[in-house]
C-alpha cells in the first residue's frame, strides 16, 4: 500500500479516553484510523470504535493488539535486552522499575518496527502505559501526540515525596511491628501477609510486636529464628534490610521452568522455600539457592479424583497481565475469554463461570476499569449459562466441576485438590505450563482442539477423570522422588 498522508495510528489501551483521542489535530486532519491496543478489542468495542469514528467522519482502516504482531523470538529478545542492559542493578530495590521501563521500552520499539510492514501511516496519536512506552513512538520518523495522562501536579507530587520522605525519617526508630511466629524445628518469623501459603491443620501461629531493636533482640536469642516472606510479598526496603537474620522467601506462585530469568532479577540471594521439582528447577538454573517446604507447610501431592460426573460447572480461571516480563500481552486473556464465550454458546446445557484475577483491576496490571469491561462482554453477549464469579476462591473450587486456566497457580491447586482441569494457551507462544503437559495434563493450542476436547468430555465424562488420574499418579511419583533426593 502507498503511504497515506491523511492515515493516522492511535497506540491506546482499555482505559484510553478516546475523547482526548478525537480532540487531537492529528486525529482531526486524518481521513482513516488504524488502531493498535495493548488489549484485545471486544466486538463491542470495535463496534463503539467504528461508530465514533463515522460521527467524525473518519474510517476504521485497522485494528489490532500487540500480540497479533510479536511472536515468542522477538518477545525473548525484548526480555534478554533489558536483563543484559540492566545486569548491575540485579538485586536493587528499583530493579523491577528499571526493568519494566526498559523492556516496555524495547517492546514497542520492536512493535513499531513490525507494524512497519503492514501498515503505512503518517501520524501517531500515542497513550502512556498498560503496557505502552509513548518514548519509542515519538522516536518514529512521524508525527506524534502524546495523550496527556490525568496525574497530580509536578510540585505537588514533590511536597508530598519530602513529606512522607521526612515522616519516614523521625518515625522509622520507634515504629512498631508485627511478626508472625511460627514454632517447628526452627521458628520462622513472616513479616507480611502469609494467605498464600497453605498450613497443616493446627499450626500455632504467634504474633511478636516490638520495634527494631526489640525484634533484632528476639531473632539473636539463643533460640534464634528465620526471617520469611513470600515471592508475591516481598518488598525490598522490607525488614530483611533492617533486620540481621536468616532470610527466606517462600515460594506461593507459579514459576514454570521455561520463564525467563528477568522475573527473578528484582529478588535477593536468599534461601527459597520451594513446593516441588518444579518450583527447584527454576530457581536453582539461576543460581539461588532452595530448600524444600518447612514441616508446618501442607504437601504438594495431588488428590485423585473419585468417580466420573457429569461435566455442568466450567470455571475460566483467568491468570492476569503485567509488565513483569516481554512474554506476557494484555491481549492474552482476553483470547481466552473470547473462547469461553463460544465454548458457552456451542453448550448452553453447562454452565460457564468467569473468574477473574484479583490482580486484573490493578492501575498498572490490565487497568482500574477491566473488571467492568469483562462482566460488559458478559452482559452484552446476552448468554443465560455464561456468568462472572461472585464467590470466593474456595466457593468457585468446591463448585467446579472443571477448571480452565491459560497459566495459573489456582490450576495446580485445583489439581492438588483433585479439579480436573484443562490449560489452554491460544497464544501461539510458548506453554507456561508445559512441565504439567509433559506429564499429561490435558492442553490445547487452538479453539478447534478446545471444541472437540469439550465435546468429548461431555459425552464420556470418564475420559476427564482417567486423564487427570493418569498425569496427577505422574506428577505425585516425581514429587515422591525429588523429595527423597533431597
Amino acid at each position: 500500500m502507498a503511504e497515506n498522508t491523511n492515515d493516522t495510528l492511535c497506540v491506546i489501551h482499555q482505559s484510553t479516553d478516546f475523547e482526548l483521542v478525537k480532540s487531537s489535530t492529528l486525529f482531526q486532519v486524518a481521513s482513516r484510523i488504524w488502531i493498535l491496543t495493548s488489549h484485545k478489542l471486544f466486538p463491542f468495542e470495535i463496534s463503539s470504535l467504528e461508530a465514533q469514528l463515522a460521527d467524525a467522519g473518519k474510517t476504521l482502516a485497522g485494528a489490532a493488539c500487540f500480540g497479533d504482531f510479536l511472536d515468542d523470538k522477538s518477545l525473548v529478545a525484548c526480555d534478554d535486552q533489558a536483563s543484559a542492559a540492566l545486569l548491575p542493578h540485579v538485586g536493587s530495590a528499583d530493579y523491577i522499575a528499571k526493568y519494566q521501563a526498559k523492556m516496555t521500552t524495547l517492546k514497542n520499539q520492536a512493535l513499531l518496527e513490525a507494524i512497519g510492514h503492514h501498515w503505512q501511516f503518517e501520524n501517531i496519536i500515542v497513550s502512556e502505559g498498560l503496557g505502552i512506552s509513548s518514548s519509542a513512538w515519538l522516536a518514529a520518523e512521524k508525527n506524534t501526540s502524546v495523550i496527556p495522562a490525568v496525574t497530580e501536579s509536578n510540585s505537588f507530587a514533590k511536597v508530598r515525596q519530602f513529606a512522607q520522605s521526612l515522616w519516614r525519617r523521625i518515625y522509622k526508630p520507634f515504629k512498631r511491628y508485627d511478626l508472625l511466629r511460627i514454632q517447628g524445628e526452627t521458628p520462622v518469623f513472616f513479616w507480611s501477609s502469609i494467605s498464600r501459603l497453605n498450613f497443616q491443620p493446627g499450626i500455632n501461629f504467634r504474633t511478636i510486636r516490638g520495634n527494631i531493636q526489640e525484634l533484632q533482640s528476639i531473632l539473636t536469642s539463643s533460640e534464634g529464628g528465620v526471617l520469611a516472606t513470600t515471592i508475591h510479598e516481598y518488598d525490598p526496603a522490607g525488614l530483611q534490610q533492617q533486620l540481621r537474620a536468616p532470610f527466606e522467601i517462600y515460594v506461593d506462585g507459579l514459576h514454570p521452568a521455561n520463564m525467563p530469568r528477568c522475573y527473578l532479577d528484582g529478588y535477593p540471594d536468599a534461601c527459597y522455600v520451594v513446593r516441588d521439582m518444579f518450583d527447584d528447577q527454576w530457581f536453582r538454573q539461576f543460581g539461588k539457592t532452595t530448600r524444600p517446604g518447612r514441616e508446618f507447610l501442607t504437601s504438594s501431592k495431588m488428590e485423585l479424583p473419585g468417580s466420573s460426573r457429569p461435566v455442568n460447572r466450567i470455571y475460566l480461571m483467568l491468570n492476569h497481565a503485567g509488565d513483569w516480563m516481554a512474554l506476557i500481552n494484555r491481549s492474552d486473556t482476553d483470547l481466552l475469554l473470547l473462547a469461553f464465550v463460544e465454548l458457552a454458546k456451542l453448550f448452553p446445557e453447562v454452565q460457564f463461570v468467569v473468574r477473574p484475577h484479583p490482580g486484573t483491576a490493578h492501575p498498572d496490571h490490565e487497568g482500574t476499569c477491566a473488571i467492568n469491561r469483562i462482566k460488559k462482554l458478559i452482559k452484552v453477549t446476552r448468554l443465560g449459562n455464561l456468568e462472572v464469579s461472585g464467590g470466593t476462591l474456595e466457593q468457585d473450587l468446591a463448585a467446579a466441576d472443571l477448571i480452565i486456566s491459560e497459566y495459573s497457580n489456582v490450576l495446580v491447586e485445583g489439581w492438588r485438590q483433585g479439579i480436573p482441569g484443562l490449560i489452554v494457551n491460544l497464544t501461539r507462544r510458548r506453554n507456561f505450563m508445559q512441565d504439567y503437559s509433559a506429564l499429561g495434563f490435558p492442553t490445547v493450542t487452538s479453539e478447534e482442539q478446545l471444541h472437540s476436547w469439550f465435546a468429548r468430555i461431555l459425552a464420556r465424562p470418564q475420559d476427564l477423570i482417567d486423564i487427570h488420574t493418569s498425569a496427577a499418579t505422574g506428577y505425585n511419583q516425581r514429587l515422591a522422588i525429588f523429595l527423597e533426593s533431597l
